[in-house]
């Protein structure tokens, strides 16, 4: 399409677009109450709903003495914790009452709660939200037990690369200004706080005059604003000196720090000091990101990841803060010898930018993206009055969101010259990076007693047939705990499905030794975690902990898993809360999609039953079927165990005896499983529902997990619809297109043979469209060769999504024990780049010829 005609059609739409800003002028009321707090009042009657929102002016810059503590996040969940006339158990209780949603967050300068229910709840809700700001209990035994909840937090971020790389930016680039420290705190500093430091930081923030109260919702204001009066009528203005911010001095080089972890992505994080939102700059910096990386066809995007294959993941923003600590950053995740070609590509296109204008084009294709997304993120209560309430703490104007997008309309391509001029040079340019640790690093020197090579899975199977999988990597002080067995849905049937899920789950119930309030309360005290999982051939629980709670944590697994009481009053609650579950899977348009091609693909086989169970089958399961199960599938000879991260093989090992100690192996009795017969022609069912959107669920019969076909079709599916994140024919010929909302493919391995699912959401009237296309891409998977580019691609992003999603030491733990499980060994994953590496373009098109004919398809849309 000619440039000049597609200027022409974005300005159209993007003076259509403006039109549609809302102007909420005589729709707003902000007042200050005679004790200093500010009330914002927004009324809107869509819905019978409302949001109500308190802010409070404290954050990690404004903690003074106790800067680089953590302490505003710290008081922001004691706050959540309970009050003086609330208990933790009745605030809870209460708010599930409403029927709504609470949640609080910390930011760098500001607290917030904030509470979303119906509009009938309003009085209830704010008489909670006023009662936890005003009152919170702030005891001791919450103290210590968020202290062990947030030192697991801190710990946690250290494993999470896309955090830790932000942290270790803030570090570089400022030296003296308090945005240099983390939210949640430095651990050193975290752990020296007492409860009266709490109790002193509380009296000093929590004041009406240092706080923001915001609605949204139908309600009348005035009506409101006499209630909330009252609610904080006897709360009293006191004297709050916030610490006076320090000027970051110039910086006058480029500044950078690498730090080496056990990664297999390197991060890598480039910023510029810019402005803060003040500053009549904030508007082209915004428009520049935009240009840079907002879409497929944005710049950077095109450049690194589409042209030159750089990274796996390329972003910008710009970070205009209310004090004077802007910064213009470029964040990527990328394979690690890439990092200096891609610092060179980013350079070279801010180099362009200095001296070659942007296209009209570029500029009114930014401009449209940024009124489109202030639309978009206006749509609820929520986000009106989240809007309202950051509008009013960072600049003093409830309307500054509706100037800001009439400011960006003003931005001219000179501007954008001159931004980048300005700030974008190398004595204002910050980098940090986070790259896998040099071979020579990984292996170190081999000594009597030595600890392992980094990476190394030991194992050991005890006298009583448990499998131990131990793995040490003292990078984190963190240990992930995975007990798995064979069950699942492979071993139910249409009588007792969902058994192998009710069976796990009741294990958290309680044990002869701890009840249920024990178990949770244990958990919480020390910072852990604790979950339950239950599949098509696998179930189990995983415990992570602090490397210093590994004997706390081994003690829980087992006594977990030897000693569960069953207790009645408990199934029943447990049996409530599955099948609650079962109508909310029956909500979520995918999952519901999803069970729905299951049951029309397997006739025979278990793999049709839902991994919940149905509403009849979890109400006839007894106390006894349960503790039959138990006894014939909780048993060491059926069990691996995988003990992942900062640990000492031996010391596990010794742990593992002893805990395990009067756990007896029994004889294994596994069901005969049904052979699914050959699909020989196509399945269709198709449903009527009061969705708006229609869904399309295709499913192949598939192979099962051990297939060495697996390789050629994740690459297929790469070619197709992308690994992780959505690329590929199927996103390009329809989402490109604005045919769906969203597609993807992905293949079901599983034992027996799983399938290969393609779904999508379109709309009715796009319907016959959009599967005419998936037609005409299957076919076309199957009649063509892939170019060597799309083959290339679609191996490098298989390799890359799985390094991805395997750093983590619970990942890497359940990927260790599943494939132990499965017959496939416990090293079976390492093998996978050499794997996906050694297919080609001949082997995609015969695994397609091979698995993608016959289907079952699933349509579900809308009634009439």
């Amino acid at each position: 399409m000619d440039s000049k005609l597609i200027l022409v059609l974005l300005l159209l739409s993007f003076m259509g677009l403006f039109t549609l800003i809302p102007v909420h002028a005589s729709e707003i009321s902000k007042q200050v109450l005679d004790n200093g707090m500010t009330v914002i009042l927004m009324e809107n009657h869509s819905a019978p709903i409302v949001n109500i929102r308190i802010y409070i002016r404290t954050g990690s810059i404004y903690e003074g003495d106790y800067s680089g503590s953590g302490i505003s996040h710290f008081l922001e969940h004691l706050v959540t914790t309970g009050t003086k006339k609330r208990p933790k158990d009745v605030l809870d209780r209460e708010i599930d009452e409403l029927g709504g949603a609470f949640n609080a967050y910390t930011s760098k300068d500001h607290t917030c709660y904030y509470i979303s229910t119906a509009s009938a709840y309003f009085d209830k809700a704010l008489d909670i939200i006023t009662d936890m700001v005003k009152n919170p209990s702030l005891t001791q035994e919450n103290f210590e037990i968020q202290r062990g909840i947030i030192l697991k937090e801190i710990n946690m971020g250290m494993d999470e690369p896309d955090r830790y790389i932000y942290h270790l930016f803030n570090e570089v680039a400022f030296r003296t200004h308090p945005q240099r420290y983390p939210i949640i705190g430095y651990r050193e500093l975290f752990e020296k706080l007492t409860r009266d430091d709490i109790l002193s930081y509380y009296r000093s923030t929590y004041a009406p005059n240092n706080m923001v109260f915001v609605a949204v919702g139908d309600f009348d204001s005035d009506e409101v604003l006499r209630k909330v009066k009252d609610s904080f009528a006897d709360f009293e203005r006191r004297s709050i000196n916030l610490p006076e911010l320090p000027n970051e001095p110039r910086q006058l080089a480029t500044r950078s720090r690498a730090v080496e972890r056990d990664l297999e992505m390197a991060y890598m994080l480039l910023g510029f000091h810019t402005v803060s939102i003040a500053h009549p700059d904030l508007y082209p910096l915004d428009v520049l990101s935009y240009i840079l990386s907002k879409g497929r066809s944005s710049r950077l995007y095109k450049k690194l990841k589409d042209g030159l294959g750089l990274v796996q993941k390329i972003e910008t923003w710009s970070d205009t803060p209310p004090y004077d600590a802007g910064i213009f950053g470029i964040y990527s995740v990328l394979p690690p010898e890439n990092i200096d070609a891609a610092q060179k590509a980013i350079k070279d296109e801010i180099s362009r930018l200095k001296t070659e204008y942007v296209s009209e084009v570029e500029l009114a294709k930014a401009k449209r993206q940024k009124i489109s997304n202030y639309i978009f993120a206006g749509q609820t209560v929520q986000d009106q009055a989240g809007r309202l309430g950051i509008d009013e703490l960072s600049t003093g104007d409830v309307h500054f969101s509706e100037n800001y997008v009439r400011n960006i309309q003003k931005v001219t391509k000179e501007d954008i010259m001159r931004v980048m001029r300005k700030y974008f040079n190398d004595n204002n340019l910050s980098v940090a990076i986070l790259q896998p640790k040099r071979a020579e690093e990984l292996i170190p020197e081999q000594k009597i007693g030595a600890r392992p090579e980094a990476g190394k899975i030991r194992k050991e199977v005890l006298p009583n047939g448990l499998t131990l999988l131990v793995k040490e990597n003292p990078t984190i002080p963190l240990v992930a705990i995975q007990a798995m067995f064979r069950g699942g849905l492979r071993v139910e049937n249409t009588g007792d499905n969902g058994i192998s899920n009710f069976t796990v789950r009741m294990l958290l119930r309680g044990t002869e030794r701890r009840s249920r309030e024990d178990i949770t309360t244990l958990i919480d005290s020390i910072g852990g975690e604790i979950s339950t999982f239950s599949d098509d051939d696998l179930f189990g629980l995983s415990v992570s902990v602090l490397k210093e709670d590994l004997e706390t944590g081994l003690d829980l697994l087992f006594d977990l898993i030897k000693n569960p009481k069953f207790d009645e009053d408990q199934m029943e609650k447990e049996r409530r809360d599955i099948k609650a579950e079962i109508k909310s899977r029956e909500d979520d348009w995918l999952q519901h999609a999803e069970d729905m091609v299951r049951g029309v693909l397997y006739t025979r086989h278990p793999y049709h039953l839902n991994p919940l169970g149905t509403e009849s089958t979890i109400s006839a399961i007894k106390r006894e079927d349960i503790v039959a199960f138990h006894r014939r599938y909780i048993v060491p000879n059926n069990m691996v165990l995988a003990v992942f991260g900062d640990v000492e093989g031996a010391k596990v090992k010794e742990l593992v005896g002893r805990f395990s100690k009067g756990f007896r192996r029994a004889e294994l009795h596994f069901p005969e499983v049904s052979t699914e017969p050959p699909l020989l022609e196509n399945r269709k069912e198709i449903e009527e529902t009061e969705r708006e959107q229609t869904v399309i669920f295709i499913g192949y019969p598939g192979m099962s997990v051990d297939s060495p076909d697996r390789y050629a079709m994740k690459v297929l599916d790469g070619v197709i619809s992308g690994i992780g994140y959505p690329s590929g024919w199927l996103h390009r010929d329809l989402r490109g297109n604005r045919l769906v909302y969203v597609v993807h493919a992905f293949n079901q391995l599983a034992k027996d043979p799983g399938y290969f699912g393609i779904f999508a959401a379109t709309t009715a009237d796009k319907l016959d469209t959009t599967l005419a296309i998936i037609s005409h891409d299957i076919d076309r998977i199957k009649t063509e060769l892939v170019s060597e580019e799309e083959l290339r691609v679609a191996k490098q992003m298989c390799i890359t999504m799985k390094a991805l999603y395997t750093q983590k030491n619970s990942d890497q733990a359940k990927i260790a024990a599943r494939d132990e499980l499965l017959g496939l060994g416990y090293d079976f994953s390492e093998r996978y780049e050499e794997n996906i590496n050694s297919i080609t373009a001949e082997d995609v098109k015969r695994v397609a010829n091979k698995y993608l004919n016959n289907y079952a398809i699933v349509i579900s849309k809308p009634k009439g």
